[in-house]
């Protein structure tokens, strides 16, 4: 029989999990209506930054404005943003240990998938790649250590880059397993993946090996302790219009918020 280590930590997260998932199943249900352009505007005018990193429910933002949803926010977006950057994890390298730049599609987010075709260039990183619309570069990064010293993370928190989500039933933040993995937190392990990939149009395989921060148990993060933490620091704003949500911080908020707090309790994002 297994004994359970923290049978208390345990239980608490468990309770957490199931309030998780009712939460996120009715706030993904919540009804959207129609929202003024010049509303998100407003809010994209008081981010200071050329460029910024996103996090897309594309279905909400096609409930709330008309006509095509990914040419109206990848229009929007670039008229107050010279680079727009979104997740274009191929988690499945895993399994597949196969990574084609230019097409292995992202896992997570229409918005990503559609972004791909119409980027100007993507990270190497074959379980982490981020779609870079725009002219920011990750020329001096390690695309081979996913959340180590010298990623593409890392680049980003050095650069203090804006995080945005438009449309999410709550913030979201990939930077945030970046951070687990910098403060070693207990359920990450290290992890070297071997594999090929294609890095650019018509060039041959070479084999890679891809270092990577892996959870040892499922998780899911207590999303309301993390809205209430980060804004009560006065590092998140948050923005809902008729059912859009909209929520901004910045790398290196995030880190001074939640780094410290995990320095004092490893399993603080999971409880």
């Amino acid at each position: 029989m297994k004994v359970v280590s923290n049978p208390i930590r345990y239980a608490k997260k468990a309770k957490m999990m199931g309030t998780h998932y009712v939460l996120k199943q009715y706030l993904e249900n919540k009804r959207v209506g129609a929202v003024s352009e010049e509303w998100l505007h407003t809010i994209l005018d008081d981010i200071d930054a050329t460029e910024v990193f996103c996090h897309v429910g594309l279905s909400a933002v096609n409930a709330a404005f008309d006509g095509n949803p990914y040419e109206f926010l990848r229009t929007t977006l670039g008229e107050h943003f010279e680079t727009v950057m979104v997740p274009g994890f191929t988690d499945y390298f895993e399994q597949s240990r196969v990574f084609y730049k230019q097409y292995s599609k992202p896992k997570h987010g229409t918005f990503a998938k559609l972004l791909l075709e119409d980027a100007e260039y993507r990270t190497n990183d074959a379980m982490r790649s981020f779609v870079v619309d725009g002219p920011y570069r990750f020329g001096d990064c390690d695309d081979w250590d996913s959340y180590g010293d010298n990623s593409c993370f890392a680049k980003l928190e050095a650069d203090n880059v804006p995080i945005l989500d438009i449309g999410t039933p709550w913030f979201k933040s990939s930077q945030i397993h970046y951070i687990e993995y910098q403060h070693d937190v207990p359920y990450i392990e290290d992890v070297s993946m071997d594999g090929i990939a294609v890095t650019e149009s018509g060039a041959d395989p070479v084999e890679i090996s891809q270092a990577f921060g892996a959870p040892t148990e499922r998780l899911v993060w207590n999303r309301r302790k993390l809205h209430r933490d980060l804004e009560a620091a006065g590092v998140l704003d948050r923005y809902d219009m008729r059912g859009l949500r909209v929520m901004v911080t910045r790398t290196q908020d995030l880190r001074d918020v939640i780094g410290p707090k995990l320095d004092r309790d490893g399993y603080y994002l999971l409880t």
